[in-house]
């Protein structure tokens, strides 16, 4: 567990000195927020939802995991229509709780707790969450993020290059097919960049920047993804029957921190992308201690 967070941290402080000796500018993290939007992200969702290959795979598995992941939205724009929300708080959570680091730490965290194989349920279990998210917790941030009407629907239908990756993925996934050779050779490589240029353009970004400017906003995020969400994916797993490996990788996978591509988004839909990138770092370091309470948890419930 700690390798992976260890390797996460140093690639931040890469971007971070990378600003601070001047070879980079500032501002300079943007062109690379463009390239993770609009390329690396959609060919990394492309390339892991086909290869989880849902077809065929137990309706109460994605109903375990697609339910949390609606749950937690639902809950978000409750307490935003009820007042208890700052609206951009709403849309930062909106984004952030339940979209987790469920590929570039979840996976290696998987193979690790439960074997190489459980990885291939990782996968289903991921392209589950991402479906859920980039159809419906995307456009409900551009929502609060005021993008309504026509706004709302060029963002979605001509610059949301998430969103249709996503469609795309899930129908190719659905019927067990994947992209043709050579564009799922591009998928995949293209998508392997995402993880770490979006740490280093984290660490760019936070380069002279203030941490901890908004503890309550940050909290919010931080244990929202920690423990709000996979206290909802547990209650969801028991409901439904779910158990042994399945139950197992969807509650480890429901119990990562917030996902570096957080940031990205944040950024593009104008949210505040400092206080998202400082909950990315504070969530991860929270996950440790969460983390070691995961073999007590599946004692308990499964």
């Amino acid at each position: 567990m700690l390798l992976p967070v260890i390797v996460s941290f140093a690639v931040v402080g890469l971007g971070w000195l990378a600003r601070e000796l001047k070879v980079l500018g500032p501002g300079a993290e943007k062109p690379f927020n463009d390239y993770l939007y609009y390329f690396a992200m959609p060919a990394l969702i492309l390339d892991k939802m086909t290869t989880a290959g849902l077809s065929g795979t137990d309706w109460r598995l994605v109903a375990a995991n697609a339910l949390p992941a609606i749950m937690v939205l639902l809950i978000v724009v409750g307490l935003w229509k009820a007042g208890a929300l700052r609206v951009k708080l709403a849309g930062e959570l909106l984004v952030t709780a339940a979209f987790g680091n469920t590929v570039y730490l979840g996976f290696p965290v998987v193979a690790l707790r439960l074997g190489s194989p459980a990885v291939a349920l990782a996968a289903a279990v991921t392209s589950v969450h991402y479906f859920v998210v980039f159809t419906l917790g995307i456009p409900a941030a551009c929502w609060a993020a005021g993008r309504r009407g026509r706004g709302l629907a060029r963002t979605m239908l001509f610059t949301n290059s998430i969103l249709w990756s996503s469609l795309a993925g899930a129908a190719l996934s659905f019927f067990g097919s994947r992209l043709p050779r050579p564009l799922d050779d591009v998928a995949a490589l293209v998508g392997s960049s995402t993880a770490p240029l979006a740490l280093f353009a984290v660490g760019a970004f936070l380069n002279g920047k203030r941490i901890g400017r908004d503890i309550g906003s940050l909290a919010a995020m931080s244990l929202g993804k920690l423990l709000v969400f996979p206290a909802l994916a547990a209650g969801c797993l028991r409901l439904l029957g779910v158990s042994g490996l399945e139950a197992q990788v969807s509650l480890l996978e429901a119990m990562m921190p917030l996902a570096v591509t957080n940031f990205v988004i944040a950024q593009k839909l104008g949210l505040d992308e400092e206080l998202v990138a400082e909950a990315i770092l504070v969530s991860t370091l929270g996950a440790i201690p969460t983390l070691a309470g995961y073999d007590l948890l599946v004692r308990l419930l499964f």
